[in-house]
């Protein structure tokens, strides 16, 4: 059998995502068994942009969508409000300088969790 570069990198990336989805389970799998104490308050939810999505189990490739689809959302909303709000100046229409909550901080966040 020939081993190629291309097949061990292949098998790099299949070990880690197994890796990393089994961390990923054991965490959330604690966090959940901490959460469900009765004199605890506290919960960890990961919610997708739409937050149409009621999924009984949540796997890392999930959060890794939704991650993705956070930041293409902020990209977008920064983007086309932005153009809008320029264009409406540009047209000397007057509209309120409304604050478009953004996701940049958790973004952050998120990105430096992950690296």
């Amino acid at each position: 059998q020939q081993f190629t570069v291309k097949a061990a990198q292949q098998s790099r990336d299949a070990l880690s995502k197994i890796v990393f989805a089994a961390l990923f389970d054991l965490v959330v799998e604690h966090i959940n068994t901490v959460s469900r104490s009765p004199v605890s308050s506290h919960s960890i939810g990961i919610l997708d942009i739409f937050g149409f999505e009621m999924l009984k189990v949540n796997s890392f490739e999930q959060l890794c969508i939704n991650f993705v689809n956070e930041m293409l959302q902020e990209q977008f909303n920064e983007s086309v409000f932005a153009a809008e709000r320029r264009l409406f100046k540009a047209e000397g229409v007057e509209v309120e300088d409304g604050t478009l909550q953004s996701s940049a901080a958790r973004l952050r966040l998120m990105t430096r969790i992950l690296q």
